[in-house]
């Protein structure tokens, strides 16, 4: 099994031995439960009691391994693979930036214009682009309507 759950201080993190570092930042309890729920099911929460356990007696919850230092000994989860102890993986994974960080919002490309929207300021109806395009798509359109221009902005002359 390549993946435990870490306790370090007051935080949970989940782990892995195949990146040797924390694949999750630091949770709470009630946060884990939520976390353990969303990614494993039923059947992670059945095993979470379990594992909580172990994380008791030696600080993680394998079942056949040692404590905390012997399993974070030459880990990766520093900035470019560096080792960190424990106190500084709680600090990296932990801090109130990290969190801000992870929950921000991914940026998409508009089709017409080909710069990067915010997803909040896009158009119901076309997902896919930008705010501005699409009102410039829907002025066209009017236009276009009203004999002014044709679809693609031209200016029509009558003679």
């Amino acid at each position: 099994m390549s993946r435990c759950i870490l306790k370090i201080k007051d935080k949970y993190f989940e782990w892995s031995t195949v990146v040797n570092a924390p694949l999750s930042y630091g949770m709470n309890y009630l946060e884990l439960k939520k976390y353990i729920k969303a990614k494993y099911g039923l059947e992670g929460l059945k095993r979470l009691p379990n594992q909580l356990e172990r994380i008791a007696k030696k600080g993680n919850s394998f079942q056949m391994t040692g404590d905390i230092k012997w399993l974070i000994a030459g880990n990766r989860a520093g900035d470019d693979e560096t080792e960190l102890n424990s106190d500084e993986i709680y600090e990296k994974y932990c801090s109130p930036v990290v969190v801000k960080k992870e929950r921000t919002r991914i940026k998409k490309w508009c089709r017409i214009c080909q710069k990067k929207f915010d997803p909040g300021e896009r158009n119901k109806k076309r997902p896919t682009m930008c705010l501005k395009c699409y009102n410039e798509s829907v002025v066209r359109r009017v236009e276009a309507r009203r004999g002014l221009k044709d679809r693609r902005g031209w200016i029509v002359f009558e003679k």
